[in-house]
């Protein structure tokens, strides 16, 4: 049901729903994904940061991972930003803000992150139903849709090239795979003439 409501492109609906069974999109990287496909971000672009670092989150505790000093500084970070938050009037579904702090990664570390903590599915996912590839389709899949989202946002509805090449810059150096094939697809978009001329 939720998917099908993203795909009115109705965020009205989708808050709607949230307000009406106390749902907490926050705890589900199923439902931040769901939500990210509304599309309807805004220009500070929390929601796609926050799926990307949620799915390093929950690849974490499905392999049991994780450094601990970042676990630590994340609760605390969690914790003030939501006294901020609900300070200043705002409501439980208006914490966006809060939810990059999930994992506290900076954007150039991201995805080597994402793809080391990937490495130990492994280790723990060995079937017989559902291995260690089949989970991280899984994770990948949201991470890099929302990487995907985010550079699409940047150069199609904000057409900000300079943003564009901040984030473009972030992908360089990434392992070998989806990572690097993004940069390779996002540095032929960034360098087109024509967006050359916006910038």
């Amino acid at each position: 049901y939720l998917m099908r409501l993203s795909e009115t492109r109705d965020d009205n609906a989708w808050r709607r729903w949230q307000r009406t069974y106390g749902f907490r999109p926050r705890g589900s990287l199923g439902a931040l994904k769901t939500e990210l496909s509304l599309r309807s971000y805004g220009a500070g672009l929390h929601l796609p940061d926050a799926v990307s670092r949620s799915a390093i989150g929950e690849l974490w505790r499905a392999t049991d991972g994780g450094p601990y000093l970042f676990r630590l500084v994340n609760s605390f970070r969690r914790f003030v930003a939501r006294m901020v938050a609900l300070g200043a009037g705002a409501n439980q579904s208006d914490l966006a803000s809060e939810l990059p702090m999930y994992v506290f990664v900076p954007a150039a570390g991201l995805i080597p992150r994402f793809e080391e903590a990937a490495a130990e599915l492994q280790e723990e996912y060995r079937g017989p139903f559902l291995d260690a590839e089949t989970y991280r389709s899984y994770f990948s899949g949201h991470f890099y849709s929302a990487i995907h989202q985010k550079a699409l946002h940047l150069l199609d509805r904000q057409a900000h090239v300079p943003s564009a090449e901040e984030l473009l810059e972030t992908l360089e150096g990434v392992p070998p795979g989806t990572g690097a094939e993004l940069f390779r697809w996002y540095s032929h978009l960034t360098s087109a003439p024509i967006l050359q001329s916006f910038g």
